[in-house]
C-alpha cells in the first residue's frame, strides 16, 4: 500500500487527472486525511514562522494588544484547514449531486485532499522568499498560485 501512496503523490503532480480518478475510485480517505494534514501543518508552520509573516503577525498583535504564541497559531491554522476540508467537500459534493453527480462523499474527499499535495512545493519557496520582506511575500504568493 505504501508504494501505491508514493505513486499517487507523484501522480498528483505528474498526471493529476488520471491519478485523481484512481484515488476517487479507491477512496483511501485515511491516507488522504494524513496527506492533507501533513501539507497543512508544513505550510502553516513555514508561513507563520517566515520572517515576513512573523513581522506582520507581531505588528497585528501589538496593534490589538494581544499575545498569541506562534505554535498556537500553527495548530489553529491546521485545525481550521482540516475543518475547511470537510466543509468544502460537503459543499462540492452537494453541488455535484444537484447537477447529477454519481460519486460518494468519501470518493470526493479522498481526491480533494490528495489534490492539495502539490502545495508541498510552496513550503521551501515560502521559507526562502519569506526573508525578502514584502517582495518575497508577493513572489511566494505568485509561486503558490502557480
Amino acid at each position: 500500500m505504501s508504494d501505491k501512496i508514493i505513486d499517487w503523490l507523484y501522480g498528483v503532480i505528474a498526471t493529476p487527472s488520471v491519478t485523481l480518478n484512481e484515488i476517487a475510485r479507491e477512496k483511501p480517505a485515511g491516507w488522504a486525511f494524513l496527506v492533507y494534514a501533513g501539507v497543512t501543518v508544513l505550510t502553516a508552520s513555514v508561513s507563520t514562522y517566515s520572517q515576513y509573516a512573523f513581522e506582520t503577525f507581531e505588528k497585528a498583535m501589538f496593534q490589538y494588544g494581544l499575545f498569541i504564541p506562534l505554535p498556537l497559531v500553527v495548530v489553529a491554522s491546521t485545525v481550521l484547514g482540516i475543518i475547511f476540508l470537510f466543509m468544502a467537500t460537503v459543499l462540492v459534493h452537494l453541488f455535484a449531486r444537484l447537477f447529477g453527480g454519481q460519486g460518494g462523499y468519501w470518493n470526493l474527499f479522498s481526491a480533494y485532499a490528495f489534490a492539495n499535495f502539490p502545495m508541498i512545493m510552496a513550503v521551501p519557496v515560502t521559507f526562502v522568499f519569506g526573508f525578502l520582506g514584502v517582495f518575497g511575500g508577493v513572489l511566494s504568493g505568485l509561486v503558490s498560485f502557480g
